[in-house]
């Protein structure tokens, strides 16, 4: 985004989330259904501070975060909901 001058955006879960925990067109139930734990306890084990040196590392560049879609999808707890938005 620095390289193309943008200087704001809006952030998407799935570009704070681990890429390996997302889910691909060619992944299995199981797969799914195990990545899904996994990210579940990625987002758990978030805490406040990474999400606000991200959010740091991105305005350092000069970009302004304008807002945060998270999805609030029904696998997602309330928990859950409650550490990611934080941005």
């Amino acid at each position: 985004m620095k390289v193309l001058e943008i200087k704001s955006c809006e952030l998407w879960q799935g570009h704070v989330e681990p890429r390996e925990l997302q889910r691909k067109s060619n992944t299995s139930r199981e797969e799914h259904q195990r990545k899904q734990e996994e990210l579940k306890t990625w987002r758990q084990n978030l805490g406040m501070e990474k999400i606000a040196a991200l959010a740091e590392k991105i305005r350092d560049a000069g970009i302004a975060i304008q807002a945060y879609s998270n999805g609030n999808r029904s696998f997602q707890s309330d928990d859950e909901i409650q550490v990611i938005s934080g941005l």
